[in-house]
This record gives structure tokens, sequence and C-alpha cells, in this order.
């Protein structure tokens, strides 16, 4: 098979019985989403009238009551809890956490109020943690006590974005089983979030929220995130940071607990949700960079911390790879992947034509009709190439033979993730190929040096291929020579 084009460098810019845990089952396929105004209309029954007090006093009220109801009639786990924290100026800001031991919750970095970011900071009476009613367990609130630990960086996209509460007491809810694994490319995730009534907290003072689950799929060769600069690659599966697709995470979103089921069918947490990469925001850069999109629309992105490179107590020494970008072997690999998607492709549409011989894809770039892989030097300004099916043997005693074969354009490009892939275009037009071999002396056994030129229409004949080929009678379509 010819050489496949490659993709353009980046350019700067506890345990849980699954049989009753319904809950944990991908978001698309769980029934039962209550609306939002059924239990998140309620009123505060308790407290001090609203209008005698002072703005910050009701900023504290809405932060310390918010309430979480738990959006699925199956269950939400028990340990996913609602972050609240108080502002210096306006309305209290909301993110997700989850237990990681039974009084310690973690979140994100740049959920922690400015003069908090420090390890050893008193959070008490400035951040809250709400958990919902589930199930044997009613709705419960404490207070913040401590910023145990935290990333260094929170506003960086290529840096992890984390931080260790410990809670004012412990909590008697179940702690969701943590990995340390990684997550590969393309493995579907579910993440639970906290997602706020924005119009409540505006219009009413309160702060009510629903958990409830979001599907999101891995795709480690999705090209957008990066910082400005930035050339950082996330091939290795315990790369520190998780890109993602097809996730809508939203404000509120942040530092939800990212779920996969593992092969023994635990579902694990093996990464932390950081933000949303937004929609305008990945458009300018796109068109910045400009990228060759194969398709019309672009997706919803968002990027997670690895669990992996998250210095839990008692974790033990993170891996090698979380203080780099992504190994050699891990870029290999997806280069070979790569090849191997684009050879397969091929391979399934040369198996759909009728040949007396085997047939192999000849890869040709479009416009120059030469070797692609010899011309092709920035696959993103030449994205166009075709595929010539041509015999990979030959036959004795038929030097010269004219055949035709139907062949198809490809182009190479960026998908609606971003990844780098390709299309096959539907149209099978038929090319005129000639075949001209020149058996080879006795010393170079049964091959001969067969040349193959296309009669192109409104072009003339053009030179496709020379190879040495084997005969046929020493070949079959399941053995190649």
């Amino acid at each position: 098979m010819a050489s496949i084009a490659k993709p353009p460098a980046k350019n700067e810019g506890m345990r849980y019985d699954t049989a009753s845990m319904s809950f944990f089952r991908p978001a698309a396929a769980i029934l039962g989403i209550c609306l939002t105004g059924q239990v998140l209309g309620s009123d505060q029954k308790s407290g001090p009238k609203l209008d005698s007090l002072t703005v910050r006093e009701k900023q504290v009220l809405a932060a310390r009551q918010a309430k979480v109801h738990c959006a699925v009639i199956s269950g939400c786990p028990e340990g996913i809890g609602l972050w609240t924290m108080l502002e210096p100026k306006g309305i209290p800001s909301q993110c997700t956490s989850f237990l990681v031991a039974p009084d310690l919750v973690l979140t994100n970095h740049h959920c922690i109020p400015p003069g908090l970011a420090t390890p050893g900071s008193n959070c008490r009476g400035q951040v809250w943690v709400h958990f919902p009613k589930t199930g044997r367990l009613e709705a419960d609130s404490v207070s913040c006590q401590e910023i145990v630990a935290l990333s260094s960086t929170s506003d960086r996209i290529d840096q992890p974005d984390w931080a260790l509460a410990r809670l004012a007491r412990p909590i008697g809810r179940e702690i969701l089983p943590l990995a340390r694994t990684g997550l590969k490319d393309l493995e579907p995730v579910v993440a639970w979030t906290c997602n706020p009534d924005w119009g409540q907290l505006v219009l009413r003072e309160k702060i009510l929220t629903e958990l409830r689950p979001m599907d999101c799929r891995v795709s480690r060769r999705t090209q957008v995130f990066h910082d400005a600069g930035s050339n950082a690659e996330y091939s290795d599966s315990l790369a520190r940071k998780v890109p993602l697709a097809s996730c809508p995470a939203q404000k509120g979103n942040s530092g939800a607990p990212l779920l996969r089921l593992d092969p023994d069918g635990i579902w694990r947490v093996h990464a932390l949700l950081d933000r949303s990469a937004p929609t305008n925001g990945v458009r300018d850069w796109v068109h910045d960079q400009n990228l060759n999109l194969l398709d019309s629309t672009i997706g919803e992105f968002a990027y997670a911390t690895n669990l992996a490179c998250i210095p839990l107590p008692g974790a033990g020494p993170l891996p090698e790879v979380c203080q780099r970008d992504s190994s050699p072997t891990a870029l290999n690999a997806e280069e070979t992947t790569w090849k191997a998607e684009v050879d397969h492709a091929i391979a399934e549409e040369i198996a759909k034509i009728a040949s007396p011989t085997p047939l192999t894809g000849k890869i040709l770039q479009k416009g120059a009709w030469i070797d692609f892989a010899k011309s092709l030097a920035r696959p993103e300004t030449r994205p166009e190439a075709l595929v010539v099916p041509l015999p990979n043997c030959s036959s004795p005693g038929i030097l010269d033979s004219l055949f035709h074969v139907p062949v198809w354009s490809m182009r190479f490009g960026y998908d609606r993730d971003l990844r780098w892939s390709f299309r096959i275009d539907l149209d099978r037009p038929q090319l005129a190929v000639v075949k001209h071999c020149q058996p080879l002396s006795p010393s170079k056994g049964k091959r001969d040096l067969c040349r193959f030129d296309g009669q192109f229409p409104g072009i003339g004949v053009l030179s496709l291929a020379t190879d040495t080929l084997a005969r046929c009678n020493e070949t079959t379509a399941l053995k190649g020579p």
C-alpha cells in the first residue's frame, strides 16, 4: 500500500454493584430526566427574610443554602456535590465536586476563590459543598474547612487544573472508585455534572441545581487544545490533559468526575472535567490556523485533567509522562493507527471490485498524478488524492493489456471533531489503464517489470506507476507475491 498522507504538525496556538447502579448507563440512554421546574422551584421556608439583608448577606445565604437535585429517576452517585463559593464581587460561583475520602473533595483550581488559592487556606464560611437526596440519604450541606492542595495554575489549557479541599466534617456517603490507568483515544466517558438554574439565581437570589450525566468522548487527536505558543501533544493515555469531543459542557460543570466503564464492569473516575472550549473561540482558532475542514460544522469540545496526574494522598509517584507532552512511542502508535485506518478504508473499497487478479490501491496526488508519498509535502495545502486500483501481479504471455478500473478521489483534512481524517468520494468513474510488462532476467526469478499508464480524458496518457510484480501463477488473492 502506498504511503498515506500524514496530519500536519500542530500549529501554536469502594466498589459498586453494577446491577444496581443503573444510573451509570451512558447519559443518552437514561430515561426519566426530571423537568427543572418540578423540584427546583420550591421556596426556602426557613431563614431570615431577604428584604432585611444586605447584598453581601444575601450572597452568603444563597451560597450556604444552595440545593442540588438528582435529575435521574434511577438515582445519582452519592458522592458528587455542588460546590458554591463567594466571589469578591457579584453573585456566588458554582462548580461540581466529588468525594475522594469521607472529608476530602476534588474540584478545579479555578473554582477556588482568589484569596484562598494557597495550600492551608481556611475556606470556612466562604465555600460550601451540597449533596443531593439519593435513595437512602437525605440532602446534606457542609462547609469547606481547608484548601489542602491545588495545581500550580488555573487558567492554562495545557496544564492540570485541580484542587483538593477538606470538609468541616466527614460525609457518610459512598465514594466513587478512582482509577489512575488513563484514557485512550475514542473511549466513551460519562461526566456527572451540576447544572445551575441561572435564572433562579438572578431573579430569586437562590442557587438551585440539577445533577445529571453527560456523554463525552475522549479525542486525543483533536487539534484545538493549546495555549498560545504551545505545541503540546496528548496522544499518550496517561498524558496530563484529556481532550474531549461531543462534550457539551457548560458553566457549573467544572470539577465534574469523568467515569469510564472498565472491563471488570465497574465504573471508575478517570479524569476531572476542567472547562469547555467556547464554540466561537474554536471557530476563530480554526480560521487563524487556516485548517482544511472536511465537514461544514464543528463539534463541541471540553478538556479534563487526568486523575493519574493528580497527587492525591496515598496515590504514590506520578507517571513520568505527566511531566511532559507525549512519548515517542505514543506518537508512533498514533501514526501507525492513522495509516491503518486509511489502508483499511481503501482495501474495503477495492474488495468490492470484481477482478480476476488481486488488486492493490495506488494513491496518486490529484493534479500531479505522481506518487502521492513523494509529492505531498504539506497535506493541508494539497488535500486531494486519487486512488487507482492496479494489479499486484503480472500474467505470463500477456505483456501488454488494456483494462478499465473504477477510480475515486480522497480528501484529507479535519473532521467536525478537528481530528486529521479523510473522506472517500462516492463517484466511481472508469479509467482506461494500459499495462506493459517486460520479463526480468532468470536470476531475478519469476518477476516482471510493469509500467501502468492511465488514459485521462482531456489530458492524455500519463504514467501512473512502475512496479516489479511477481507472476500471477505464483500468487493468489489470499497470499501476496
